[in-house]
């Protein structure tokens, strides 16, 4: 082996291999979501609120997600911008739900929309954590062009 070849860091394989699962969990929701993956009737879940805008944004957070933890796993500095871009996103998507869940009072105080906020600013910060680590990797040579 080449003495140029860097190891790849054990957290970058953790984020590669948690990123795979993620976009797989993903593809089951979109099937259940479009009716590919049959639910049974007491599994079921309201899936009303899954409308084409909702789909289409998910499907292309998703796909930059997962090709940024790609790009990162390949040691490729694109991954500190495409994990800043999704950050963005992100933050805007949070922004806009929450607007959205304040308009409608009936959906403001339920409890479904506490834990729906504690979830989306756990992964706001995991993502902010995703957009230094890769920052710094990038610092330190480890990610190239």
């Amino acid at each position: 082996m080449s003495e140029h070849i860097k190891k790849r860091p054990i957290l970058v394989w953790i984020i590669f291999i948690l990123s795979i699962i993620n976009f797989i969990l993903f593809c089951f929701v979109i099937g259940m979501n479009s009716g590919l993956i049959p639910v049974e009737e007491g599994y079921a879940f309201d899936l009303s609120e899954f409308i084409l805008f909702k789909n289409i944004k998910m499907l292309v957070m998703n796909f930059i997600f997962l090709f940024a933890s790609i790009m990162l796993f390949r040691l490729k500095v694109i991954a500190f911008k495409l994990y800043s871009l999704y950050a963005i996103l992100e933050i805007i998507d949070f922004i806009s739900t929450s607007i959205y869940t304040f308009i409608y009072p009936s959906l403001a105080f339920s409890a479904f929309a506490d834990i729906s906020i504690i979830g989306d600013l756990l992964s706001i910060s995991i993502t902010l954590f995703l957009v230094y680590y890769s920052y710094r990797l990038s610092k330190k040579n480890i990610l190239k062009r």
